[in-house]
């Protein structure tokens, strides 16, 4: 990862414990850089970063929700607003920021929203905004999807559920 990051000032890693890592950089822009950045994937698992507090145990920190960039497509013209982003971003989890600067040009036809999402819920590819138009979803940067079950974090090799249908057709919604 250091050499994905690049920190000009450096960056030390230790495991804590097995998939555990501290990162500790040494200096505010490279965590800054780090962080704002992300998600990032790593041998193409995704890499869930938390910040860590005075008085905080490094490896008893729950590493259940990354901040994730979401495209937002099929929205009908007059709806790609911040009031709307907010509100879709809490459908899918905590909202935490829109990209006012991506709807500035004629030619994006999305919408891109930040939430904070928890990796041990499924992830939503569409919702019905209204009674009348299907919004479709597209995460930006998450690695390892399974889409039998659309859980982070793992592929469909091995994975129980696959094994719960009667053939595998190999479609993968």
């Amino acid at each position: 990862m250091a050499s994905i990051w690049r920190p000009g000032k450096g960056v030390s890693i230790s495991e804590l414990k097995p998939g555990v890592f501290l990162f500790q950089f040494y200096h505010p822009l490279d965590l800054k850089r780090a962080r704002d950045n992300g998600p990032w994937n790593f041998e193409n698992n995704i890499l869930i970063v938390s910040k860590i507090f005075e008085g905080d145990i490094p490896k008893d920190i729950p590493l259940n929700h990354i901040d994730v960039w979401v495209q937002v497509h099929n929205l009908p013209a007059g709806f790609m607003s911040q009031n709307i982003g907010e509100h879709l971003g809490n459908s899918l989890g905590i909202f935490l920021d829109y990209d006012s600067k991506n709807n500035t040009s004629l030619w994006k036809s999305y919408m891109r929203i930040c939430t904070k999402k928890d990796i041990r819920s499924p992830l939503q590819k569409d919702i019905l905004y209204g009674e009348w138009k299907t919004v479709t979803f597209k995460y930006e940067k998450i690695g390892q999807l399974f889409y039998l079950c659309d859980i982070l974090g793992h592929n469909d090799k091995f994975f129980p559920k696959l094994f719960e249908q009667e053939d595998d057709d190999g479609i993968r919604h």
